[in-house]
């Protein structure tokens, strides 16, 4: 992904946010409430999934730019 194609992708992910914003801001109490029991449910439904590609992308922190600075007892960098 080239700088201009990342810029381009989070200009774009920030006009969805604000129109997701504006769409929730009109939506009921119950309607908020059934969008977040849906996200929960996907997010149960996908921990596997979730951990796998988070495990992915902590193997590959590590191995880039600061290795040295990852603990290997955590999943977390050293302060």
């Amino acid at each position: 992904m080239t700088s201009a194609d990342l810029q381009a992708t989070i200009a774009h992910m920030g006009v969805a946010a604000r129109a997701a914003a504006t769409a929730m801001a009109r939506a009921s109490t119950a309607a908020k409430n059934a969008a977040l029991l849906a996200l929960a449910r996907r997010l149960r439904d996908g921990v596997a999934e979730l951990q796998q590609a988070n495990h992915h992308d902590l193997e590959a922190a590590r191995s880039a730019a600061w290795p040295s600075r990852w603990s290997t007892a955590s999943n977390s960098p050293r302060r």
